[in-house]
């Protein structure tokens, strides 16, 4: 899932926060709904989401300023790491998904990975054996 479903799901499902800002767009644009599903529609669905994020930045920021007045100023967590243990992080930042994996043993990590997105859209390869957009372009260059 990405910025362009969140959008779609968004607006199929008359999110109110989401379906004013597509309408909007594609009205501006001139566009029919059916670019959604495009480049440009990925793209607007990447700026509109960034929108939304930019909407909350005032609420969110004075919840932060009334937890520092109630005297909650840690910027931090101590947690004691385990003697073994396993864990991953998947999230989806606007250029694509995003992983981190880690395995720990005797208290250290033993194994840290991070899938970023460049790994997925860089790709020198693909499943079928087909050169990535980054390889593609240094073939012919000297």
């Amino acid at each position: 899932m990405g910025p362009l479903a969140r959008m779609i799901v968004g607006y199929a499902a008359d999110d109110k926060n989401i379906k004013p800002l597509v309408e909007g767009t594609l009205k501006a644009t001139r566009l029919p709904a059916k670019v959604l599903f495009s480049t440009l529609g990925r793209t607007a669905a990447r700026a509109i989401e960034t929108k939304l994020v930019g909407d909350q930045l005032e609420p969110w920021f004075n919840e932060l300023i009334g937890n520092i007045k109630k005297g909650d100023v840690r910027t931090w967590t101590r947690c004691n790491v385990p003697k073994a243990g396993q864990g991953r992080s998947m999230t989806e930042p606007p250029r694509g998904s995003l992983s981190h994996w880690i395995r720990i043993q005797d208290y250290k990590i033993a194994n840290y990975q991070a899938v970023v997105p460049s790994t997925w859209n860089c790709s020198p390869r693909d499943r079928n054996n087909k050169r990535g957009p980054y390889e593609e372009s240094l073939i012919g260059r000297s």
